[in-house]
């Protein structure tokens, strides 16, 4: 186990040198099986592909250490947290959780050929808390993000969701953030729409897709009644500038898209043809509303959208927008609608 850990942990080093930012999703093959035939955690997939709820499965392998993990979301709350590290699993949840059934015990390193024995009593805790936290308002707004993660078709394929790269300090951090957003906030300021302007942006894009012809969608995702719809451009605009940066820096990018692409894939989590990625995708950023926003956010957006573009960012010319249904299907929302 001490061999694996360390072989684990040479090869994260080894890719990561030289780089001063990484993203990969990729788990190991032996966490991944835990999820799949009769592995401790195949109703975890189970639950991601079929309960009548807002629910997504995402892992999350760190770039940066041997850490991995997989999430349980119901909207935008994780509900439980599978860690692993070579042969050993625990499990996670919030405090306030636990009076649905989960036991304490879970959260210690156990080997992971034990980890069955918590399956029914796992899944009793799922059984209570997911339609008890489907209820909250995260939730309704989570069921966008939800929905669009868990719709595939051979248009496109969602891959991830709050994508965040890893910077190799605060520094470096600090600095490309600013290259890519110092700008758009510098042209938001003369937008001609009402409202208070952005004055920086988050890191972490709601969702990672690729289309027919291999492209990466940056996905900012936006449920319907939010005056904040109207900046999501520029949000779409950073994390697609972020992405690219990305791909152009680490040799590995195509791997790592491919890698993801075929793990989703075993598990189910998406199905039927998927798109390959280029060898240097290209990034486009992607607006997606949740159906049904007013005629003024609408034509907000729209008019951040054609100042950005007058402005001279390139970008946003090329970029998508979307209203989403909670099946997942996108809807063309890149024209001013017929009536407000």
């Amino acid at each position: 186990m001490l061999y694996l850990l360390l072989r684990w942990v040479i090869v994260v080093r080894v890719i990561t040198v030289g780089l001063e930012f990484r993203y990969d999703r990729r788990v190991s093959a032996d966490f991944l099986r835990l999820f799949t035939g009769q592995g401790a955690f195949r109703t975890l997939t189970e639950y991601a592909r079929k309960a009548r709820y807002p629910i997504d499965l995402q892992f999350r392998g760190s770039p940066k250490s041997s850490d991995q993990h997989a999430s349980l979301y119901v909207g935008l709350t994780t509900v439980l947290d599978v860690h692993w590290r070579p042969g050993q699993v625990r499990l996670a949840a919030h405090p306030k959780y636990r009076d649905f059934g989960f036991d304490p015990h879970w959260m210690s390193w156990t080997p992971a050929g034990l980890a069955a024995d918590w399956s029914d009593a796992v899944d009793r805790y799922l059984d209570a808390i997911i339609p008890y936290v489907s209820t909250g308002r995260a939730a309704v707004e989570g069921s966008v993000q939800a929905a669009v993660s868990s719709f595939s078709s051979n248009k496109r394929a969602m891959l991830d969701r709050e994508v965040m790269l890893h910077f190799r300090d605060t520094a470096t951090r600090n600095r490309i953030m600013d290259q890519v957003s110092a700008d758009l906030l510098h042209c938001l300021g003369t937008a001609p729409v009402p409202g208070t302007r952005p004055r920086s942006f988050g890191g972490k894009c709601d969702l990672l897709a690729l289309d027919s012809s291999g492209s990466l969608l940056a996905v900012e995702v936006k449920p319907r009644g939010v005056s904040t719809i109207v900046w999501a451009p520029a949000q779409a605009i950073v994390y697609a500038r972020l992405l690219r940066l990305w791909t152009r820096q680490d040799p590995q990018a195509s791997e790592v898209i491919a890698g993801m692409i075929s793990q989703r894939k075993k598990l189910g989590l998406l199905t039927g043809r998927t798109p390959r990625p280029s060898a240097q995708p290209a990034v486009l950023p992607v607006v997606a509303v949740q159906r049904g926003m007013s005629g003024k956010h609408r034509e907000g957006m729209l008019a951040v959208r054609d100042h950005l573009t007058r402005e001279g960012i390139g970008e946003a010319a090329r970029l998508q927008m979307f209203e989403v249904t909670l099946a997942g299907r996108l809807l063309d929302a890149s024209r001013p609608a017929a009536t407000s």
